[in-house]
């Protein structure tokens, strides 16, 4: 239901006068079992990330606590996922948009 990549939906953080730049929050699947988890950033698969996840395994839908910001640094308490992440499930075009060529692996 919805974009997908790695098998999980890809959400959308929408530009805002407080975030004039859009991220894409996804799920990442490597051989690398550093590499694997969620990810934010302003493209999906992209080198340039915000936060990162490393929760593989619990769910479809992103972790709402628990992110390293920076991605490669210690875990942030102030840094949460919330909004409509059931929506996004349901719903998929109103709450997340198609990446530009993205495999679905």
């Amino acid at each position: 239901a919805g974009f997908q990549n790695h098998g999980k939906v890809v959400y959308l953080k929408e530009v805002s006068e407080e975030s004039p730049e859009a991220f894409y929050l996804y799920f990442w699947s490597d051989d690398v079992p550093d590499f694997q988890g969620w990810w934010f950033g302003p493209a999906v698969g992209g080198d340039k990330v915000v936060a990162f996840h490393p929760d593989a395994e619990s769910s479809d839908a992103p972790p709402q606590s628990g992110w390293r910001v920076p991605f490669h640094g210690e875990v942030d308490p102030n840094f949460e996922v919330t909004g409509q992440q059931e929506t996004a499930e349901k719903d998929a075009p109103a709450t997340a948009v198609p990446p530009e060529e993205v495999p679905d692996e």
